[in-house]
Order: structure tokens, then sequence, then C-alpha cells
């Protein structure tokens, strides 16, 4: 039988823990920086799952609210046949493990997972919205950057909440698919025009498609940026400072608003990889 090592994560990774127990595997888990017990539960454990995202800073695991172990803490335990899950893994942890027959899989690069942590990205953003502003999404002028995965799960809870979206998108398919949907759709060359009317902007492009000054002098006041995507995103903290205005940073919503539907997608994900699937 599988035995699995969970280190590090957010409430995730403990609810994965909770799940995997309940269905008869044996689980060890751990927070922390390191320790001798930790590295010999991960020498006896054959998959190591791993935080979602595996690192921010490209040192340590991401283990909120503070840094977990260093990561060459953790690749140094890992033996060859061994299977590490984690999301978004660095380069270097892929090579290190190519390079020491050990198995690896990228939760990101799985589209199932993608797809369904979408939709928790978009409740949790819709959550904040609502918890956040002194406006009610209803009528509420929404606009929306970038129409993939999370624009559209997140457009189409905004229409059935009767918010009025729309949609920025340059790919032209995007495009076409958003207005077949019956969205205000444009190019980012015509955010001019629709800026100052937003009241919300949630932006879901890992890109940073706000850097004019001109542009950002288009946005309303007292609007309220929602960043969805990862890295700096559209606009950059210190440009919203000085432009005076609300920018709320949205890292990691599925595992703040929904942990538990999170991690029963990731623990379902992963037993299909190892052929185990139910």
């Amino acid at each position: 039988m599988r035995t699995f090592f969970a280190v590090g994560g957010d409430m995730r990774l403990r609810w994965m823990v909770q799940i995997l127990s309940k269905e008869g595997y044996p689980v060890s888990f751990f927070t922390g920086t390191d320790s001798p017990l930790m590295k010999s539960a991960v020498k006896e454990a054959s998959v190591i799952l791993g935080p979602v995202p595996f690192t921010r800073d490209g040192v340590h695991l991401f283990q909120p609210p503070s840094h977990g172990m260093e990561l060459s803490a953790l690749l140094s335990c890992l033996m060859p046949g061994q299977y590490l899950f984690g999301g978004n893994l660095p380069d270097p942890v892929k090579e290190f493990c190519d390079n020491n027959d050990i198995l690896w899989k990228d939760f990101m690069d799985m589209e199932e997972i993608s797809l369904e942590n979408a939709i928790a990205t978009a409740e949790g953003a819709i959550s904040l919205a609502i918890s956040q502003c002194p406006i009610n999404l209803h009528r509420c002028r929404c606009l929306i950057l970038g129409y993939g995965r999370c624009g559209q799960a997140l457009a189409d809870r905004l229409r059935g909440m009767f918010a009025d979206a729309s949609v920025c998108e340059i790919n032209p398919i995007r495009q076409t698919l958003a207005k077949t949907r019956g969205f205000d759709t444009f190019d980012p060359q015509k955010l001019e025009k629709y800026l100052p009317q937003a009241e919300l902007i949630f932006n879901t492009v890992p890109a940073p498609i706000l850097t004019d000054p001109l542009l950002i002098k288009q946005i309303r006041k007292d609007a309220v940026l929602f960043e969805l995507a990862s890295g700096s995103g559209c606009i950059s903290e210190e440009a919203c400072r000085q432009a005076g205005l609300c920018r709320i940073a949205c890292p990691g919503l599925p595992g703040r608003f929904s942990p538990k539907a999170s991690a029963r997608i990731l623990c379902r994900a992963v037993l299909q990889v190892l052929g185990e699937g139910r």
C-alpha cells in the first residue's frame, strides 16, 4: 500500500491528510523547518505531498503564515522511486527529481485540477468582493481582465448575481467565446474606454497589463482591483499606492475559502496518477 508524507502547505494539505487517512492510507504530516524525525518519515514514504504553490520565494516550502523548511532540506531526503506532488514546482526541483530518479507531478499542469480550481478561485474572489466592498454586486459594473478558466468561471458567477460584467481579452478565440456567452467583450487597446466605468476590476492575467500611467489614471479612485493572477499581476502594488487605488492581492483563494473541496480535488488527482483512482 502507498504511504504518504505531507509537508508544509495551507489547510488544503491538512484536509488531504484527513481524506487519505479515511481512505485507509498511512499518512504522516509535518510542519516546521526541519528535524531528524521528518527526514526519517520522508524516507519511509512512497509519495511526498507538497504544498500549492510549492514555494513563493524559491528557497522555502510554502507554509503560511511564515516560511516552511528550505527546499534543499526536503530534496536531500528524497529517495529514488518516490513520487513528489506539488503546485507550480520550480524548474530546479524538477531537474533534481529527473536527475535522481524521483517521479514528480505538478498539480497545475493537470487540466482537471485547473478547471475545478478556477471555480474555487472565482467563488473566493466573489466572497472577498462582497466582504471588502461597500456596494452590492447586483448591477455593479465589473471588469474582468482575461477570459481563461478563471475568467470564465468568474464571469458566469458574476452574471448569476446580476452584476454588469465586461470582459477584456486579447485572444480572438476567447473573445469570440465570451461574446457568444453574451458578455460585452473588447481587446486591451480599448481599455481606456472601459476603465473609468468599472467599479470592481478582477485581473486573472499573469502579465503587467496596466503599466501605462495614462491607463492607470483612467481607473476610478473608488474602484477596487482584485489581483487573482500570480506574481505582480496586471498592476504593481506600488503603482496602485502612488495612484491612490485600492488593490487587494488574492493568493491561494481555494486554500482560504474552500480547502476541503480543493483537497478532495487534489486527492482524486493524486490517486488517479498513482493508478489507485476510484
